[in-house]
């Protein structure tokens, strides 16, 4: 099998992809009868689950009722959901069920291997193909013809890598194949080599794979830094990273728990298109503008086309001097600081329909009264939910004033239903009593809105106050003063400029123990250049768990990059991060 002709290599190619058709028709049928499945238990459920809840018997046995039912359905739409991927990862596979080929001894025995985007064994369960991320298939991407190691789950396993071949089949059809002692990523590079016996030129992109592999299978950094010029594959690997995370955790990572900071929603498109080609969903998605949309609303943060535009017009030297300054990870660690340590949240009034609801100095003395041993974030949090009792409070008494009866005399039975829902009631002095708190309860709302998004407290006062009184040296007293007092005409007017969003967030986030998403495992970020490290501080903290993954272009700390004639090779260089594996 080793010298195996280009027919004999097609013969196979035929084989897999009557095989994967066979399992096509048998999972479309599968689909099919797990559809009417599931489309059966959604019908039963509304007869199986009837509430009575005459006695206190029958309404346990109803509730136990509707958990079983819940679970029928939950189970039969993620079976169908299940068989649906595999169609999906079957229906791609069947187009080009593989593009690479090694062949093996290990352990006294020579072996096969196909390499693809997905794994597909026969009904002997015997392998067809291998996906790409599977621990055997790193022989394809960093073996050379010899001795090779591979990490396995319960250790290094050790083989002889006697071939490598590599093709490139479209619908089915062998377009070009041939043996190498490199992994070839270029398609036009693909396409000379299928013609070429030059070892040369088989050899000429020698290592990008290989160091292309060490970044898309590292599980083990905690910071990943990748890179190099445009077009030079940083993103190509790092999409294939992610997909190999999701494969080699499938347990314990999911899409939904991965985030790709884009450069722009064009990109994100591209990204959208990749991922699933790769056998994967896609993850979270967003942008910085995005992103910074959503950690501060209601204000206009500048964007970076903004400041481009606003610096090529006329920038001043000592406005550049305080912008090095607030996005240096200085400035960010006395952010910190000061929020640990030297603040007071500033807390303003909660105003319901023009009249005081909780006074700021009320809101003071509660956070003052607190234990001082308690975290900031505990009293910030402790604070909230005495005024969430006080408002408790507050409604209950209300349903006694004359304005709650004369709106209950005027509801109709729609009405009624509206603000009870579901409910059920031993008598009618219970019903109405449930009506009447939440009637004062929608008339309160905006008031629990307010403690809910904590605009109990204003961030943006204590931003001020941390620059007025940050000891500065970049510039004379005058012009930081000027300086601050724009600042907060710019938040009076609701608008932000960039290099101040992060400080400002971080204090905020200190003060109130939010702003942190915990769940969050791995961050990717492209044009890592783009931001400035106080942003990036910050994503940081904002994603405390997460692995980070950044994409750069060249930074001066790295070593040159040597250029070849058709792509540009991959080398180690130093720099202060913890890694560096520069694609070029």
């Amino acid at each position: 099998m080793q010298n195996a002709s280009r027919a004999d290599e097609q013969r196979r190619v035929d084989h897999v992809i009557d095989r994967l058709h066979h399992r096509l028709d048998v999972v479309a049928h599968q689909i099919d009868t797990a559809h009417a499945e599931t489309r059966d238990v959604e019908q039963n459920y509304g007869d199986n689950t009837k509430v009575n809840i005459t006695e206190v018997d029958d309404r346990m046995e109803t509730n136990a009722a509707v958990q079983q039912q819940k679970q029928l359905v939950a189970r039969a739409v993620e079976n169908e959901q299940i068989l649906q991927k595999e169609q999906t990862r079957l229906t791609r596979l069947a187009r080009s069920p593989y593009f690479g080929r090694i062949y093996i001894t290990e352990d006294g025995e020579d072996d096969t291997l196909y390499i693809g985007t997905g794994t597909f064994q026969d009904s002997d369960n015997q392998f067809l193909v291998y996906d790409w991320r599977a621990p055997v298939a790193s022989i394809y991407y960093n073996g050379t013809l010899g001795p090779v190691d591979y990490t396995t789950p319960v250790g290094t396993a050790h083989a002889t890598l006697n071939n490598k071949r590599q093709f490139q089949i479209e619908d089915g059809q062998i377009r070009n194949m041939f043996d190498t002692s490199e992994t070839v990523g270029d398609s036009i590079l693909q396409e000379v080599l299928g013609d070429a016996s030059s070892e040369y030129m088989q050899n000429i992109v020698a290592t990008i794979q290989q160091e292309q592999n060490t970044i898309i299978r590292d599980t083990s950094s905690d910071l990943l830094l990748v890179q190099g010029a445009a077009g030079s594959g940083k993103t190509s690997a790092v999409l294939q990273r992610i997909a190999f995370q999701l494969y080699h955790s499938r347990t314990t990572l999911d899409a939904n728990q991965m985030v790709l900071f884009s450069p722009n929603k064009l990109y994100a498109t591209y990204i959208s298109q990749v991922l699933p080609s790769l056998g994967e969903k896609n993850m979270i998605q967003t942008t910085l503008v995005e992103f910074l949309a959503r950690r501060l609303t209601g204000l206009q943060v500048e964007t970076l086309f903004d400041r481009f535009e606003r610096d090529e017009a006329s920038f001043p030297a000592a406005a550049k001097a305080m912008r090095r300054l607030k996005e240096s990870a200085a400035f960010m660690d006395a952010a910190t600081a000061y929020a640990k340590h030297g603040a007071e949240p500033h807390f303003v009034d909660v105003d319901l329909n023009g009249e005081t609801f909780f006074a700021a100095k009320n809101i003071r003395k509660i956070y003052d009264r607190l234990p001082r041993q308690m975290t900031l974030a505990d009293k910030f949090a402790e604070t909230r939910k005495r005024l969430m009792k006080r408002l408790n409070t507050r409604i209950g008494l209300e349903t006694h004033q004359d304005w709650v009866d004369d709106t209950l005399a005027s509801l109709n039975e729609e009405q009624v239903q509206h603000y009870i829902g579901d409910q059920r009631f031993e008598n009618g002095a219970d019903e109405l009593r449930a009506v009447a708190r939440a009637v004062v309860a929608e008339r309160f709302a905006p008031v629990y809105t307010a403690l809910y998004d904590d605009y109990f407290f204003d961030p943006y006062l204590n931003y001020l106050d941390f620059l007025r009184q940050y000891p500065q040296t970049v510039v004379d007293a005058a012009t930081w003063t000027a300086m601050c007092d724009a600042v907060g005409a710019d938040l009076e007017a609701h608008r932000l400029r960039l290099d101040d969003a992060a400080p400002l967030m971080m204090i905020r986030d200190v003060l109130t123990g939010g702003g942190q998403n915990h769940g969050i495992q791995s961050v990717f970020v492209d044009e890592m250049q783009d931001y400035s490290i106080a942003i990036l501080k910050y994503l940081h903290h904002a994603f405390p768990r997460a692995q980070l993954t950044f994409l750069a272009m060249w930074l001066k700390t790295c070593s040159r990059a040597i250029t070849l004639t058709v792509r540009v090779t991959w080398r180690s260089c130093n720099t202060t991060l913890p890694t560096c594996i520069p694609a070029s």
